[in-house]
């Protein structure tokens, strides 16, 4: 399982968090996955342990990327930063950019709810809709 993470394109990622200049202001972690139930646990677990030592908020975002093996059952299991999108784009570039366009709707209306599910569109520019809880799905 791969896990992208737009951090910055900095020289330090600490000296963009903490300098004077400072860059970020939070930092996304977008994993895509297709049929991972087995996995996405211990995956979003070692993220957010790795998340608990920046010094900024830390947004991970679970693309569930036409999964048929109860994925979505895990939605609401990781707390409020973590959000599960479902796609079926079954492309890991589609479902990485709706996980990015995701965070950008985001911080741009606030946060869900991280019980439910936003179920997105399969194209990467596409705004997805506000979808039902796990087990609509």
């Amino acid at each position: 399982m791969r896990t992208d993470a737009a951090i910055c394109s900095a020289t330090s990622a600490g000296s963009a968090v903490n300098g004077p200049g400072r860059l970020l202001d939070r930092a996304v972690v977008v994993i895509p996955a297709h049929n991972e139930a087995g996995h996405l646990p211990s995956s979003v677990k070692a993220v957010l342990t790795a998340a608990a030592r920046l010094p900024l908020p830390v947004t991970v975002i679970v693309v569930l990327d036409g999964c048929d093996d109860g994925s979505a059952a895990l939605a609401g299991q990781f707390g409020f930063d973590v959000h599960f999108v479902a796609i079926n784009a079954c492309n890991v570039g589609a479902a990485r950019a709706m996980g990015f366009s995701y965070a950008r709707s985001q911080s741009e209306q606030g946060a869900l709810d991280d019980s439910r599910i936003w179920q997105g569109c399969c194209w990467p520019g596409a705004r997805g809709r506000r979808g039902g809880d796990a087990a609509g799905l």
